[in-house]
């Protein structure tokens, strides 16, 4: 019998070590650098929305860059991508503006379509989209239309876990809509760590 009250006073503190580590804290009493989730309504999961840009915009630092030919692809933390020329390399210029939840920076891909459009896909969620891009005279990036959307071809999408192993972040909140992605912020009063 004794062991067995032993047995379970050790199990009670591990647990409660484990879980408070885990878990969460009172909150820490200023900002602090951490990770903010980027949640989309239900109702505009599916919406893309296209921008025209003026060439007067910086890469963010988290970004992340892809290029294709003369093209580069800035993502925006799974809130969107920007599209740039990169003619120049010396002075890329951005072009787009692309509004659109869930993209990630491995599903983005240029292509020409089959009868010689230019397309960009990507992930939106858990659809496959196509877009093409329109040109006016010279504007090669006048904007773009929706080509196609393959509905479901990300069958498998998961919401994304925190990406760290040590550090805080907001908590999750289901009510304020679909998680996905996180993105680096200072915090305020964060009440999750690990």
């Amino acid at each position: 019998m004794r062991n067995s009250l032993l047995g379970k006073l050790i199990l009670f503190f591990v647990g409660t070590i484990l879980f408070a580590s885990c878990g969460k804290e009172n909150g820490s009493d200023s900002r602090v650098d951490g990770l903010k989730p980027i949640y989309v309504k239900p109702e505009n999961i599916h919406n893309i929305v296209v921008k025209k840009l003026d060439g007067n915009y910086s890469i963010p630092n988290d970004a992340e860059v892809k290029l294709h030919g003369t093209l580069l692809f800035v993502t925006d933390n799974g809130e969107g991508f920007y599209l740039w020329d990169n003619s120049n390399p010396r002075t890329p210029t951005a072009k787009l503006r692309f509004d659109v939840p869930g993209v990630d920076n491995l599903s983005l891909a240029y292509e020409t379509g089959p009868s010689g459009e230019a397309l960009v896909s990507f992930k939106n969620y858990d659809d496959l989209v196509k877009i093409e891009l329109l040109t006016n005279g010279n504007d090669k990036y006048a904007g773009a239309k929706l080509f196609r959307r393959y509905i479901g071809y990300y069958q498998n999408f998961e919401v994304p876990t925190v990406p760290v192993t040590t550090g805080y972040w907001e908590c999750y909140d289901a009510s304020k809509g679909i998680l996905v992605a996180w993105k680096k912020a200072v915090i305020s009063k964060p009440l999750c760590f690990q």
